[in-house]
């Protein structure tokens, strides 16, 4: 049986770990007391000059401004640059992290005077470089969050069976004000019918818009149903 390595960076509570990461980075599952879940939250961390920020996973929640100088932050900050070193500061490539924080008032001036809540991280759980927030359902591969882009676009990845319809998928690649820019599908390399993970791989070129630099590459479940329900996304910023 294969074995995973981790390194056991962990805080102990009556001997218990609370978290890991395994050599690849990836988020590791936790062996925590019961009750301690509460301050526990999943999202994507941006940090760079004036910028220090935190979006929890889920519909239609706050973003928040990373407070203060925990004993995480240099941790936060080493690992984030460590992980985006591929793309160009002022991409500001999310980076999907698992931490432990407090929510609190946003700062009353300075950068984060904008945000009218803050989080106090009080230690990183774990990251993953290709990670999302629904890395159930689907995770690619190439491009990488922030990634700078020329044409053809490459795009590699793999995603749950019913995630496609006939074997393919949806993308749209959009400008920062959300225009079109490119439009087509991926096609899965194995069976897609079936609940696991597939592979899959597509192509598509566009030309590069005038003006700002930013864009969205956005990968939709094939819904052949047309309920708004069953609808579905990945996107993920890109440059261009």
């Amino acid at each position: 049986m294969k074995k995973e390595i981790f390194i056991l960076a962990g805080l102990l509570i009556g001997g218990t770990i609370l978290y890991g990461i395994s050599q690849s980075g990836r988020i590791v599952e936790d062996a925590i007391e019961e009750g301690s879940e509460a301050n526990k939250i999943e999202g994507y961390l941006v940090m760079g000059h004036e910028v220090r920020t935190f979006r929890p996973c889920g519909e239609g929640v706050s973003e928040y401004w990373v407070v203060g100088k925990s004993s995480a932050y240099s941790n936060l900050h080493d690992t984030y640059n460590r992980e985006t070193a591929d793309v160009l500061p002022s991409a500001y490539a999310p980076l999907f992290v698992s931490v432990r924080g407090e929510i609190v008032s946003g700062p009353f001036d300075g950068f984060g005077s904008d945000f009218t809540e803050g989080i106090i991280i009080e230690s990183l759980l774990g990251y993953e470089r290709e990670g999302s927030c629904k890395s159930d359902l689907i995770k690619v591969t190439s491009p990488h969050t922030g990634e700078a882009i020329t044409t053809p676009l490459k795009i590699e990845g793999e995603a749950r069976g019913y995630w496609f319809f006939e074997a393919s998928f949806p993308v749209i690649l959009t400008d920062w004000d959300g225009k079109i820019v490119a439009e087509g599908f991926v096609t899965a390399e194995e069976e897609w019918m079936t609940e696991e993970f597939v592979p899959f791989t597509g192509e598509l070129e566009f030309i590069k818009p005038d003006f700002d630099s930013r864009g969205t590459l956005i990968l939709k479940k094939h819904n052949a149903s047309d309920i708004a329900e069953l609808d579905d996304a990945l996107e993920i910023p890109v440059t261009f």
